[in-house]
Order: structure tokens, then sequence, then C-alpha cells
């Protein structure tokens, strides 16, 4: 997977706030406006989550 460059720590917090908006409900589409990870990191991060591969 290739990671969205950001600087150091702050590709944590967005992987959080990712995290954390979709464990609250929010669309994957709400999640990919709001952050600054791409669509793979994202879609990767919602499969984790769902405990999908």
């Amino acid at each position: 997977m290739k990671k969205t460059k950001l600087p150091k720590g702050q590709h944590e917090e967005q992987v959080e706030l990712v995290k954390n908006m979709l464990e609250s409900g929010s669309g994957i589409i709400e999640v990919m406006t709001s952050t600054s990870l791409n669509e793979e990191e994202v879609l990767k991060i919602n499969n984790d989550l769902r405990g999908e591969k």
C-alpha cells in the first residue's frame, strides 16, 4: 500500500481521525473528503475495523 506523504506525526493523527469517523458512522466518501489520506489507505482502515482483509 502506498502511504500518503505527510510530515512525521501528522500521518498518525490522520489515521486516528479516520478510525474515529468510521467508528462513529461516517461514510467512506465523507471520510475521504475530510482527511489527507488517500483512498486506498481509508479503505484499508475501514476493512481493518470491519475485520476484513
